[in-house]
């Protein structure tokens, strides 16, 4: 039996030059896909890393990228990149995940987004901080401090209930659309008390609603969602949302 992952892999790594050298978290990168290449037993056959652009450009402009997307077409090679969400934009992979989730994979190569652990976050964050600092002292001026203000209903609801910003676009993306995916649910289960999750899962998938990540429902996803709707800080959310929209229905 074929070992689960075994095979060749690349590692391309979302960099950021800072003072003439790479910024500290080009290593925690390259540590992480490393560490999951060893669980899942792939051999890393090459590392990519570049400097991340900032506007959409030609594919040109990720050379790296292209010699390593060719590698995987080359040897069946797996694409493994750390998931850092929203830092270091490149609108080539982002567009490439997008069309991969939307087709799939036709040449029998995966593109895999490596879950990134504290450490890697923490260096990519204290980056960006020390280069606002740096910034900031360059045109002589201090760090802008945070200015006090009034608290919204909603970020006073966060403070109590200790909601992160992660969990937040959870409920956000729960709450969302004309049809909420929360409110699907509640129907459904209105409607057929003793539905299983995954019967559950495939309705969803059949009115096309995806989860806060972007995939398709499974049975597990769905028993998670339900448990959340149910608890206090979800409920209290949900009446500070539908009283801002009627205020702003009212407006």
């Amino acid at each position: 039996m074929a070992k689960r992952g075994s095979g060749k892999a690349v590692g391309y790594i979302r960099g950021r030059v800072w003072k003439g050298k790479w910024a500290p978290d080009k290593i925690c990168q390259e540590n992480r896909i490393r560490e999951f290449a060893e669980v899942d037993e792939y051999e890393i056959i090459k590392f990519g890393i570049e400097q991340q652009k900032f506007s959409l450009g030609r594919k040109t402009g990720f050379k790296k990228l292209m010699e390593l997307l060719d590698l995987c077409r080359e040897h069946d090679a797996a694409f493994l990149y750390v998931d850092i969400g929203n830092w270091r934009p490149n609108v080539v992979l982002n567009d490439l995940a997008t069309q991969i989730k939307i087709r799939g994979t036709r040449k029998g190569w995966k593109f895999i987004a490596v879950p990134p652990d504290k450490k890697t976050m923490e260096a990519i964050e204290r980056q960006a901080r020390m280069e606002n600092f740096e910034s900031q002292r360059r045109r002589g001026k201090k760090p802008v401090e945070k200015k006090s203000k009034d608290l919204s209903d909603i970020e006073k609801w966060q403070k109590v209930y200790g909601v992160g910003r992660r969990r937040l676009k959870g409920f956000e993306h729960l709450y969302h659309g004309v049809d909420p995916i929360f409110r699907f649910i509640e129907k459904i289960l209105k409607e057929t008390p003793n539905l299983t999750n995954k019967r559950i899962a495939w309705k969803l998938d059949l009115e096309a609603y995806l989860t806060v990540d972007g995939e398709r429902w499974t049975d597990e996803t769905v028993r998670k969602v339900r448990g959340l709707i149910k608890t206090e800080e979800f409920v209290r959310y949900v009446r500070l949302r539908d009283d801002v929209d009627e205020k702003n229905f009212d407006v």
